[in-house]
């Protein structure tokens, strides 16, 4: 197992890439397969089942991991598999036994849930826009810098969208 993870690391530091930098998916994978490596590193990749899957994401969810990060890792290992299988480095059928794993469901595990996140009212939205708005303005006077900033007001009422008024 440890040499898929490492060749899988280094495809994945190559591939997930956004103007010329790793994006956050390569640090996401290391430590989706950090536990598998804990638990199953001696493991040959044929070995590697659907029960074995389990014990992994039992293991995150025992850490205290919420059931969307549970599920989003678990997919990053099964990609992992599957990207094996395209380089032929193992047997289709083992990646095949994994995609049989269902995800855990809302309600249904002892993974955290954690609550929804709810849209907050104008005036709150507004409220936070100006305080960061005066931020702003006085980083860039701190700075000595002469950049003029719009009051944001206008925006955040029309668009009802406030993270689109401190846009530069």
């Amino acid at each position: 197992m440890v040499e898929i993870t490492s060749r899988y690391l280094k495809f994945a530091e190559g591939y997930y890439v956004k103007n010329g930098k790793q994006t956050g998916e390569v640090t996401s994978i290391k430590a989706a397969l950090r536990i598998l490596i804990r638990l199953y590193g001696r493991t040959l990749a044929n070995d590697f089942g659907p029960l074995s899957l389990k014990a992994v994401r039992e293991a995150m969810i025992e850490a205290g991991h919420s059931r969307g990060y549970v599920n989003n890792n678990i997919n990053r290992i099964r990609r992992m598999f599957r990207w094996a299988v395209s380089e032929e480095l193992i047997a289709v059928t083992v990646y095949q036994s994994l995609a049989a794993l269902p995800g855990l469901k809302k309600g249904k595990s002892a993974a955290v849930e954690h609550d929804s996140i709810m849209p907050v009212e104008n005036e709150v939205a507004l409220n936070r826009s100006e305080a960061q708005y005066r931020v702003l303005q006085q980083s860039y006077k701190a700075e000595g810098r002469s950049r003029r900033l719009k009051s944001v007001n206008r925006k955040v009422v029309t668009m009802n969208r406030p993270w689109v008024a401190l846009r530069r």
